[in-house]
């Protein structure tokens, strides 16, 4: 699986949007660290003992690391997670934080 992302500045911040479809928020994991973001998820195994015509929907778990454009404030970020649709908002600035920081998700926007 392939996390489709946009990433873009908007009012000092970089906004990363990634697809997430059926992704339980339970099973989501973003953290970043040394200008890469991270995020880990896992989907359920789907059973393969059926007659399958089209197998698009893959389960299991998955990786994707971005490198960062700009220095941002990983630890005053935000994570949210609606509609299939993860958006991090981290602030610009000057990135004192060596060690990898993890974003927790936060309940969903409405």
């Amino acid at each position: 699986m392939l996390f489709r992302t946009d990433v873009y500045e908007e009012d000092g911040e970089l906004v990363i949007e990634v697809e997430a479809p059926g992704v339980p928020p339970e099973k989501l994991e973003v953290s970043v660290g040394e200008g890469v973001l991270c995020i880990e998820a896992a989907l359920p195994r789907r059973p393969g003992a059926r007659l399958w015509h089209r197998r698009e929907r893959a389960g299991g778990s998955f990786r994707r690391e971005l490198p960062l454009p700009a220095s941002v404030l990983p630890s005053l970020g935000d994570v949210f997670l609606r509609d299939g649709l993860l958006r991090i908002r981290l602030p610009l600035g000057r990135r004192a934080e060596a060690d990898r920081v993890r974003l927790e998700l936060e309940r969903e926007q409405v």
